[in-house]
């Protein structure tokens, strides 16, 4: 797995003027290189083989390309305005500060740039991820807020609103 990410590593910076240049080739491999398949989380080595995954999986992916060339880079989770989850990447940049793209958009969805863009359409629930490689994949978000379904009928039509009752404290140490 290493030696794979590594290759993909040496050829995308080979190609790359900068810091800005790799992570937006990064972006654009690994959304043109994988596809979004439906499941649950998977390994490094498992994106690798199935030759793609959820948008946890393919920002997984682009996190590690990014930090194996020592760039600063995070996940996001949020909460859509739908109910649902959704991850995309951070990249730090110098001088510029956090850059926001999302390769499953751009994975799903070729006639739209999606790098250095933020629509504002999700709450960030957490950021980043930590994995355990054993027999299971196990993961451990530091939790920004917690959230709760309220849920409600009226003539027979349910309705669903989300409540945010509770914000941690802010993020601190470059998270």
């Amino acid at each position: 797995m290493d030696k794979e990410i590594k290759c993909i590593n040496d050829r995308l910076w080979n190609e790359s003027s900068n810091y800005l240049d790799y992570a937006h080739r990064c972006y654009e491999y690994v959304a043109k290189s994988f596809r979004y398949v439906h499941g649950s989380w998977r390994t490094l080595e498992q994106i690798l083989n199935d030759g793609g995954g959820e948008c946890g999986d393919l920002s997984t992916l682009v996190v590690n390309l990014l930090r194996y060339k020592g760039i600063p880079s995070r996940h996001n989770i949020c909460l859509t305005l739908g109910g649902g989850y959704h991850v995309w990447t951070d990249f730090y940049l110098e001088g510029y500060g956090w850059i926001p793209f999302d390769v499953t958009y751009r994975c799903t969805d070729h006639s739209n740039d999606y790098f250095g863009v933020y629509d504002g359409q999700c709450v960030i629930m957490a950021r980043d991820f930590c994995y355990d490689f054993g027999d299971e994949v196990q993961l451990t978000p530091d939790i920004l807020q917690t959230y709760r379904y309220r849920y409600w009928y009226r003539d027979d039509t349910p309705n669903i609103s989300v409540q945010h009752y509770k914000y941690a404290s802010s993020i601190t140490n470059g998270k």
